[in-house]
């Protein structure tokens, strides 16, 4: 088993027996049968212990599903998308939320080429999900001691991400981020990388990137008032971006999310 990873999509999933001490973004977490947790994508998970008994039951969705939840999410009011959330939830929840996960997984399975029912089943699953985390509050980290250094360093990791979802369909600037933390360019890039493997400009990237697939996906806007959209001086410098990215030019991801078929994952059992 993978002691350290990351996830680069969608998962939704709980614990169903066992326990097992995991790192997220170098956040200590215990989880233990009737844990659920959502992650968007982004997190470095290092496992530190596990049970023999250890069992969890997942989902991961396709990108095309991903982007499409992000979108919806987006546009609710006073919406705010996190990375990942851990609750604990007894029984009576636990049972609920396992009867969501096998509900999405038979609707898929019926009609795999049915993205919308797809889709809406999995929205139907994350606010299933975002009600049971009002009802109990998020499991608290495990008490670890930590200099004020680590403290400090996980604090402008955090804000980081916060302002990327604030500020990168207009900023794709690393020194921009740095001076709204009041911090220089390249103490911001030890810090990202550090606590996620990944450096502040693959974050940027990735975060347009995002963006760029939702609006070429599932809005109506032409390419180039996408490309104006992101903040590009012109058509050729966005499809010059993109394609660098993704190997695909935003006309061709266009027709090919169009047509993407193979939208989910099934469960599994760890």
């Amino acid at each position: 088993m993978l002691k350290c990873f990351l996830n680069d999509t969608l998962c939704i999933g709980c614990i169903l027996k066992g326990e097992a001490n995991i790192e997220c973004n170098k956040t200590d977490y215990i989880l233990r049968k009737g844990t659920g947790f959502l992650d968007m994508g982004g997190t470095v998970i290092e496992i530190n212990h596990i049970s023999d008994d250890f069992e969890m039951l997942f989902i991961y969705v396709s990108e095309q599903i991903k982007l499409k939840v992000i979108s919806q999410i987006e546009k609710q009011p006073n919406s705010s998308l996190f990375h990942s959330h851990i609750i604990q939830m007894n029984d009576n929840q636990l049972d609920i939320f396992i009867s969501t996960m096998n509900l999405l997984n038979k609707v898929h399975s019926y009609n795999p080429r049915n993205f919308q029912l797809t889709t809406s089943v999995c929205e139907f699953t994350i606010e299933i999900f975002k009600n049971l985390a009002t009802d109990n509050h998020p499991i608290k980290e495990v008490p670890v001691q930590k200099d004020n250094n680590i403290k400090y360093q996980h604090l402008i990791y955090r804000q980081f991400l916060e302002l990327l979802q604030t500020y990168s369909l207009k900023e794709r600037s690393v020194n921009f981020y740095a001076d709204k933390l009041c911090i220089t360019q390249r103490s911001l890039g030890n810090i990202v990388k550090e606590f996620s493997g990944c450096s502040a400009k693959e974050w940027i990237d990735k975060s347009v990137v995002i963006k760029a697939k939702i609006l070429l996906a599932y809005s109506t806007m032409s390419i180039m008032q996408i490309s104006e959209e992101l903040n590009f001086t012109t058509l050729s410098a966005f499809t010059i971006y993109f394609k660098r990215l993704t190997n695909q030019t935003p006309l061709e991801y266009r027709k090919y999310a169009c047509s993407e078929s193979n939208m989910l994952l099934p469960p599994s059992n760890l």
